[in-house]
């Protein structure tokens, strides 16, 4: 078996050990931006913040950020970051259909698109490998919104974030990009 060799470098482990600590650090910390009672008054089925951590997203360890947590296809509404590693750092803005009806009845999904985010199609909310390869090749849905809520009974924008520096950075960029999309869904 090739590659066992790796298995004895500790330091490789424990940079990986660092490095997720830090996103999991780094997403605790935006999440603390966002209270629940802030995220009642925005949405009042609100369920709060919630940073999860795994290994196996298309054999690649990822952590994410969710906020509101309401994944309904009716009534939901949720942001989640997404880093993936091997991928990168992602935004996926979920609105159940009645919260897609409103987004499009006020023009606001071509807010979504002109600030670069994508309508990607997959089986699910949660195809990310599929939405991946969307979002890298910048493929855009060939449907617009109100095609694409027909068809999936909920819309979901996707955009990838990049960024470079610090944490401290990567923390800043992350909190300007959800306040954004805060700010897009009330215009």
């Amino acid at each position: 078996m090739e590659g066992l060799e790796l298995l004895k470098d500790k330091k490789i482990f424990e940079e990986i050990f660092e490095l997720k600590a830090a996103f999991k650090k780094l997403f605790i910390n935006i999440s603390n931006n966002f209270p629940q009672q802030r995220l009642i008054e925005i949405y009042p089925e609100s369920k709060g913040c919630k940073v999860s951590i795994g290994n196996e997203l298309n054999h690649c360890p990822y952590q994410v950020l969710d906020i509101f947590r309401n994944f309904d296809k009716t009534h939901g509404f949720n942001i989640r970051v997404l880093n993936w590693w091997g991928h990168g750092l992602f935004v996926f803005v979920f609105f159940g259909k009645e919260q897609s009806e409103k987004i499009l009845k006020n023009d606001r999904d071509q807010i979504f698109l002109e600030k670069g985010y994508l309508l990607p199609r997959g089986k699910s909310p949660f195809d990310y490998g599929n939405f991946y390869r969307e979002v890298k090749n910048s493929k855009n849905s060939s449907m617009n919104a109100n095609d694409y809520l027909s068809k999936f009974n909920y819309l979901l924008f996707a955009k990838e974030l990049v960024v470079k520096g610090s944490p401290v950075n990567i923390e800043g960029e992350v909190l300007e990009e959800l306040e954004r999309i805060l700010q897009f869904r009330r215009i």
